[in-house]
């Protein structure tokens, strides 16, 4: 099967690009590979192979390829996969596939930690709780003895820092029982996103339910290695921009030496320039 009209024509627009740098023979030994395939008439081997293996290859002419109407519904599929692909791998790509990684993470992180916040602060009461328990043994008059009173009430205590205690190991709880100011709103969470992506750790705001944690565990596997290649192409775009801006102005207001070394006068006391004349 030979190529078809509208993929000949695009091939020698491809070559119509390259001919310009005909000294290069790769491009002159294509170009008459190509000639002689037509000229003979077995285009089901030669050109066939010449456009599928070394044209659509090329990065260079792979984007440009814009005409999808004679193209398959796989052959589509594959361009606009590889297009979508090539913007996503991109500088701007990546740095929108990173925001919206972390904002991701945080509405992941609302979702799993903000209920179980809500819930501890509301559910702990137990100061209150106590206070109204000593108040009901002080009021009840049984224990008018000082030592009975002091007793039960030691052991409300000791039950009260217990359960506090492990309140605090288990649960995370910091004493503050405000629910208006949670740690977990959609601004600590996407917080809590970044330090767990860029591997800073305040340890300022952590997880307490097994499915956050298990989540933030899949979630930094996944978001450490985009963020490392997003710094990467930010990086060479960085040092791209350093080199044209030490071209355009360090090389610019620095003459070479070599520039310098031609248009250099020669002083008339100076022996070397004499000797020079001499010789003439």
């Amino acid at each position: 099967m030979g190529l078809q009209p509208e993929e000949r024509f695009l091939f020698l627009r491809y070559l119509r690009g390259k001919i310009r740098n005909l000294k290069d023979p790769f491009v002159f030994g294509l170009l008459s590979s190509f000639n002689l395939a037509v000229s003979l008439g077995f285009q089901g081997i030669v050109s066939y192979f010449l456009f599928w293996r070394i044209v659509i290859k090329d990065t260079h002419f792979r984007m440009p390829f814009r005409n999808t109407e004679y193209m398959s519904r796989c052959a589509k599929c594959r361009y606009y996969f590889q297009a979508g692909s090539t913007f996503v791998f991109s500088h701007i790509g990546l740095c929108g596939l990173v925001f919206g990684y972390t904002v991701l993470g945080a509405f992941t992180f609302v979702a799993l930690e903000a209920a179980n916040e809500q819930s501890k602060r509301a559910n702990d009461t137990r100061k209150e709780r106590i206070i109204n328990q000593l108040w009901q043994l002080t009021m009840s008059g049984e224990y008018i003895n000082e030592t009975s009173w002091t007793e039960n009430a030691t052991m409300m205590l000791k039950n009260f820092e217990s359960k506090l205690v492990k309140t605090m190991r288990k649960d995370g709880y910091d004493g503050n029982d405000d629910t208006s100011n949670l740690q977990w709103s959609f601004s600590g969470a996407l917080l809590y996103s970044i330090i767990v992506i860029t591997t800073i750790g305040y340890g300022n705001i952590a997880p307490k339910t097994d499915a956050g944690k298990v989540v933030t565990i899949l979630y930094a596997i996944v978001g450490i290695p985009l963020l490392l290649l997003c710094l990467s192409n930010i990086g060479d775009a960085m040092a791209h921009s350093f080199k044209f801006i030490y071209w355009k102005v360090c090389c610019y207001c620095c003459p070479s030496p070599q520039h310098s070394q031609s248009h250099r006068k020669v002083a008339p006391t100076d022996p070397v320039g004499i000797h020079r004349k001499q010789k003439l």
